[in-house]
């Protein structure tokens, strides 16, 4: 998660979403993900807090995709 958080800091979406698919798959909730976003406004701001949330966002929009392409 500090490794996402300097990603976020940086502006690094995409990088970002990376970090949080690999937490996912290996058991991360989406709470805990949010969680770590949430904390990422205090040291980093709003411009983190929002590229963590976007990122954070791209990954649900991919796990349902994938969740309604498997039906």
């Amino acid at each position: 998660m500090v490794a996402t958080a300097i990603l976020c800091h940086r502006g690094m979406e995409s990088a970002a979403a990376s970090h949080f698919k690999r937490a996912r798959q290996h058991g991360a909730s989406l709470q805990e993900l949010l969680e770590a976003v949430e904390a990422m406004f205090i040291p980093g701001g709003a411009p983190t807090l929002g590229t963590g949330l976007l990122a954070l966002m791209k990954v649900i929009e991919e796990e349902q995709k994938d969740k309604n392409g498997a039906k």
